[in-house]
């Protein structure tokens, strides 16, 4: 199982991309949340926690699916399918 492996490798990329030591690492981190989430990123990160959907670019999205080999984004919305394929034709 490599999942203990995986999260320490995570963990020491995680404190470089922070700063060099734990007091600028943790200075960093708190950084972090001093800005402002707007609403419409805070319902899109909602939306995709609660359900289960994957969250970043449409690259992202596709990678996760193809590895998942399950849905990661929503299925769109909207209209009948059929009598927009058959308009199509």
């Amino acid at each position: 199982d490599l999942s203990g492996f995986v999260s320490v490798k995570l963990k020491k990329l995680e404190h470089r991309v922070l700063g060099n030591g734990d007091t600028e690492c943790q200075l960093n981190y708190r950084a972090l949340f001093d800005r402002h989430i707007p609403e419409a990123g805070l319902e899109e990160i909602r939306a995709a926690t609660n359900n289960a959907w994957a969250l970043g670019d449409d690259r992202f999205k596709e990678q996760v699916e193809k590895l998942s080999k399950r849905q990661a984004t929503p299925k769109p919305r909207g209209g009948n399918r059929r009598i927009q394929a058959l308009k199509e034709v």
